[in-house]
């Protein structure tokens, strides 16, 4: 009976079974539109609501304009001034050559002070951003940017096209020792506990990185297979991924975890 339980073993050790790894995920925007500050300057008021419908060519944000509308004021002004100059030392041009000699340096003066004052009216234009997509507003608190300092670059909301989504998942460096490109992926929302979707990853990161629950773990990107636009998941729910590998042995599928953990710290 032992030799019959040892082969026995033996023979259920090399069964061939599927391998796969559980890991928590977010339904997240496929491209989205990143609302940036396009200057430095102070938040006036976000113009729209968490999860709002935007059109597109829709008032999104405003930024304080006081200065900057001081800053233009003032340039025209100057401007003004030096033209009157320019168009009063061209009429008196003919007959008094001091003044003929003034017309070069006001026209210099002319062209430098209407840069400034374009520039300082394309800063002023700049303090109402508007939206070059179609989709849905993805912020927090909108009344938390109210009269926050802001620099150029910095991130204010998303727009997103809600039906182009995917699965982003936090995959632990540990469990991706199989991970590759175009690997069955089945997802599990965690307020839908009877339905599931199938998709595949479609992008791993080159290098991990720290998530917020301190583990080292790649973002892995998986696609959605063969879903209608009505049934896909919103974006912001969160569920539980299964991410399936090839066939191997029972045996390596049980062990390959405690033999990694030994050569690495044994070094063989």
């Amino acid at each position: 009976y032992i030799t019959i339980g040892v082969l026995f073993l033996v023979l259920l050790m090399i069964i061939p079974i599927r391998m796969s790894v559980l890991s928590p995920c977010e339904i997240v925007p496929k491209d989205p539109l990143v609302i940036s500050s396009p200057i430095e300057g102070v938040v006036d008021s976000i113009e729209v609501l968490p999860n709002q419908i935007i059109n597109k060519g829709d008032l999104l944000v405003k930024l304080e304009t006081i200065d900057l509308n001081n800053n233009y004021l003032i340039s025209l002004k100057k401007l003004k001034s030096v033209q009157a100059e320019l168009l009063t030392a061209r009429q008196a041009g003919f007959y008094d050559s001091e003044k003929r000699s003034q017309i070069a340096q006001l026209q210099t003066q002319v062209e430098l002070i209407t840069a400034e004052t374009d520039y300082a009216k394309s800063l002023l234009d700049k303090t109402k951003i508007f939206s070059d997509l179609k989709g849905i507003a993805i912020l927090d608190n909108p009344n938390e940017w109210k009269g926050k300092p802001v620099v150029t670059g910095e991130r204010l909301l998303i727009v997103a096209n809600p039906k182009e989504v995917v699965i982003k998942i936090m995959l632990p460096v540990h469990d991706a020792l199989f991970l590759e490109n175009g690997s069955d992926v089945k997802l599990f929302i965690d307020n839908m506990i009877f339905r599931s979707w199938e998709a595949k990853v479609s992008r791993i990161s080159f290098k991990p990185k720290l998530t917020a629950e301190n583990i080292m773990s790649y973002e892995v990107i998986a696609s959605f297979v063969s879903v209608e636009n009505s049934e896909l998941p919103k974006i912001g729910l969160r569920g539980t991924t299964k991410i399936y590998s090839d066939y191997v042995p029972v045996f390596y599928y049980l062990f390959h975890k405690p033999i990694t953990g030994l050569r690495q710290v044994v070094g063989w």
